[in-house]
């Protein structure tokens, strides 16, 4: 035998049970490999799966976190574009020439000593086309018929 290969002569008790009952070493030997190499391969394959559940579950998660931030950069972008025109809104909200423009248009206000002149000219009466008038669509503008 060679060197690094130890055998049955090299073990004194192994020696003494190899005369006793030789052929039950060499099955209990088998036995005993057998549910090694199961135990082997089952303890093997459980630790493959843990291990691919446990690298499949974090990319998984990654994927997840990252639409969501592509979700929130989309939001962020809109609620940035709303911001910048309320901030438009504010500053002509302070402009006095165009607060006082509004005023007069919008909402009929007028300044102290001003008059008010209003209007009330129903427009169906206020222009008369011709029957034969060639643009209907003006007509419409016009008169609201």
């Amino acid at each position: 035998m060679s060197d690094n290969i130890e055998g049955p002569q090299s073990d004194p008790i192994l020696k003494r049970l190899l005369w006793k009952n030789p052929i039950a070493i060499l099955r209990r030997a088998k036995k005993n490999n057998r549910w090694i190499r199961r135990i082997s391969a089952g303890s093997l394959t459980l630790a493959a799966l843990v291990l691919l559940v446990f690298s499949i579950l974090p990319v998984r998660q990654y994927l997840d976190r990252r639409e969501d931030v592509r979700e929130a950069a989309v939001t962020l972008e809109a609620i940035q574009s709303e911001i910048a025109a309320l901030k438009e809104q504010v500053e002509l909200a302070t402009d006095k020439v165009i607060v006082e423009r509004i005023a007069r248009e919008d909402m009929s206000l007028i300044r102290e000593g001003d008059k008010l002149y209003r209007l009330s000219v129903d427009p169906s009466t206020a222009l008369h086309l011709p029957l034969n008038w060639p643009l209907p669509g003006l007509r419409h503008l016009l008169v609201g018929n």
